[in-house]
């Protein structure tokens, strides 16, 4: 990524915890922004999480369970040496071990973020057994139920964080409608 001109590009990074890539594929391709499919190793999140923060695989960046060091690679958290322009942050669960792995930043939202901005949000809502996530709790009858439920409900939460979102590329702070 290269910052160059007046208003560098925003990176968004959605992470559906448990989604198929493909699912929401054609809704996502009409969006305004550049959309790439992203494949993170295995799908056990205490590896693929650091991943994709990391940009190494578990035998780079050592990760290989919930309870272990933080990573010993450099992070996106890192970026700020090499491009000192971009506000970095991100947003997940805050009590997730996976948040004490990758040992960046405090959690914020993307509206308490200044532009050019690279921003991670993860959303648990479609990772089955959970059903919770920080945007949205969830009823008892939704954490025992089907699968799909979930699924629907992370899909849903995802596209009405971009719908919302406005341009990506403008310049100007996103919208997040969640609380």
């Amino acid at each position: 990524m290269e910052a160059t001109g007046p208003n560098p590009p925003n990176l968004y990074i959605k992470i559906n915890d448990s989604l198929r890539y493909d699912y929401g594929r054609e809704f996502f391709s009409g969006l305004e922004g550049t959309f790439a499919k992203g494949i993170a190793h295995g799908n056990c999140s205490p590896e693929s999480i650091p991943t994709i923060y990391t940009g190494v695989t578990p035998d780079e960046h050592g990760v290989t369970g919930f309870y272990e060091s933080p990573v010993q690679t450099p992070t996106i958290f890192d970026l700020p040496r090499v491009l000192p322009e971009y506000s970095i942050a991100y947003f997940d669960h805050p009590q997730d071990p996976i948040v004490r792995l990758l040992d960046g930043p405090p959690i914020k939202k993307l509206t308490d973020i200044e532009p050019p901005f690279i921003y991670i949000e993860r959303d648990l809502a479609t990772h089955v057994p959970y059903g919770t996530s920080w945007n949205r709790i969830l009823a008892e009858r939704e954490l025992t139920g089907d699968a799909s439920l979930n699924i629907g409900v992370g899909a849903e939460n995802t596209t009405r964080g971009i719908t919302t979102s406005g341009p990506m590329h403008s310049g100007t702070p996103r919208t997040n409608t969640r609380t």
